[in-house]
């Protein structure tokens, strides 16, 4: 982020030079997320916060460009938040999407289930069309609020659901880490699907757990697990520790 401001100056200036500063940008954040997710040192868990630095400052590099009457310019951008902007409307950031939608790597947003979006929120039919659109590349999830959204086709190696979204279609086999505090629905189908293919999760963080047999059986199946956190769950007479994996 430190090239920012010459990123957004060559916007102007030189679209090729541009997209090739805008890629470079991306693919640094992909590898930073990578190697936090497999670093066993690190305890903090996936973040997209240069994500939302980085999908600034490049919006402002195509309103810079559009300033500049720099026609066909095309910028790079593979990690998507929509919480801070409209983009449902004709904005900026949808019009970096639609250039880039069968290559978003991650995708931090919020749902509303109707087609009446406001600020902040994207729909239900937007989410599931980048889900679809990008099935082939997108690696890390993080979905809240209020939806029912698809995953088949998706190799996640993050997700996190918070909220009354309900999740269906999910494949583990390739997760790394997972965060829930989510309906019973979306619980349902993580739990059943990690007896599975939840081989290779390393962190398991969840949140008022309503289905504590479901998880019960699920946990032996998480032959690498490395951390699991639970929080706001009345366990009565569960002994959770008999079914952790060794």
């Amino acid at each position: 982020m430190d090239i920012g401001q010459l990123f957004i100056f060559t916007c102007g200036m030189c679209p090729p030079a541009a997209d090739r500063i805008s890629k470079h940008i991306m693919d640094v954040i992909t590898r930073d997320m990578e190697s936090t997710l497999h670093d066993n040192s690190n305890q903090n868990t996936c973040s997209f916060d240069q994500c939302y630095v980085a999908q600034c400052t490049i919006l402002e590099g195509l309103m810079e460009s559009n300033a500049n009457n720099q026609p066909f310019i095309r910028l790079t951008i593979s990690h998507i938040i929509c919480e801070p902007a409209q983009i449902n409307a004709d904005t900026p950031l949808k019009t970096l999407l639609d250039m880039n939608i069968a290559n978003i790597v991650s995708l931090n947003a919020s749902i509303v289930c109707t087609e009446s979006c406001f600020q902040d929120i994207i729909s239900q039919s937007r989410v599931q069309e980048i889900i679809y659109q990008s099935r082939e590349k997108l690696l890390y999830l993080s979905l809240k609020d209020n939806g029912k959204i698809s995953l088949n086709g998706l190799q996640l190696k993050y997700l996190r659901c918070v909220g009354a979204t309900d999740l269906t279609n999910l494949d583990c086999s390739n997760m790394v880490e997972c965060a829930l505090s989510a309906t019973p629905l979306t619980e349902k189908c993580v739990f059943e699907r990690m007896k599975g293919t939840g081989g290779n999760i390393r962190l398991f963080h969840i949140d008022e757990c309503t289905s504590i047999s479901l998880l019960s059986m699920a946990l032996p199946n998480l032959r690498s697990l490395h951390t699991f956190e639970l929080s706001n769950t009345v366990l009565l007479n569960t002994q959770l520790h008999e079914v952790m994996p060794q």
